[in-house]
């Protein structure tokens, strides 16, 4: 390099270093999480009624807010991997000194050759009955851990005992709001019990799928305790919703 282009350089390595110490990582974070609760005399059958039936409910009969906890470690070291095109590290362990990622059955995954090729919020989405990603429930209320790779207790889906519908993943909804110079993003899923009896909710996780160099995995961004158990009666039906925001855009 000349002299002017060391000073650029110098420059802006300096900037660089100035942004990374005041921008947070990962570049957005659950803001919100939100529960609300219906009942139906006539729940539901088929996906294709579900967009039906919420587009005409009225105010529910319970909402639940609570701000929403820091992501886990998986979504840490993704975001790390976004940014620095970094390959994994110590595929045998995970924890402070490894840079991989531990997908819902509990496996160490990347490939120390390639890292992780891809993912997006848009694996987020899943079809109905689709437990394996998305917004997924369960009734384990321990308390969180930046190593949660999964939710403790899943729900299961279908109609019997202790079971609820997952619903098709809404398609993700994106608003940029010039004042704060911040993306929003909201998740929703919704749930329908028809079991019978009450089932309890008290985790909520985003899991998303995760492509590497060989194949993709299930894993799982945050998993959140809710401060209160919902109750979820028979012909309930319930809309889960996470708020995530990006940090705020230089203008």
């Amino acid at each position: 390099m000349g002299l002017a282009a060391d000073i650029q350089y110098e420059k802006d390595l300096e900037r660089f270093f100035e942004l990374a110490s005041i921008l947070e990582v990962p570049a957005v974070k659950p803001k919100a999480l939100s529960l609300s609760r219906w009942h139906l005399d006539e729940l539901p059958d088929v996906p294709g009624e579900l967009k039906l039936a919420a587009s005409g409910l009225e105010k529910p009969l319970e909402h639940y807010i609570q701000y929403a906890r820091s992501y886990n470690r998986n979504a840490y070291n993704l975001s790390t991997f976004l940014h620095c095109f970094a390959a994994v590290t110590g595929t045998g362990s995970f924890g402070d000194t490894h840079l991989n990622v531990k997908d819902t059955a509990g496996n160490i995954r990347g490939s120390s050759a390639f890292g992780i090729s891809g993912y997006s919020p848009f694996t987020y989405n899943s079809t109905y009955g689709n437990t394996a990603r998305g917004i997924l429930i369960g009734t384990d209320n321990t308390g969180e851990s930046f190593q949660d790779y999964a939710p403790i207790a899943k729900i299961p889906h279908g109609d019997a005992n202790g079971e609820l519908r997952y619903w098709d993943m809404f398609p993700n909804q994106y608003t940029w709001s010039a004042g704060t110079r911040k993306w929003t993003i909201t998740v929703i899923r919704y749930f329908t019990n028809h079991s019978g009896g009450d089932v309890t909710v008290r985790e909520l996780c985003l899991v998303g799928l995760v492509k590497t160099y060989v194949s993709s995995y299930n894993v799982c961004y945050s998993r959140d305790v809710l401060g209160s158990t919902l109750t979820v009666g028979d012909h309930d039906l319930i809309q889960a919703k996470y708020t995530i925001e990006s940090v705020a855009f230089p203008s």
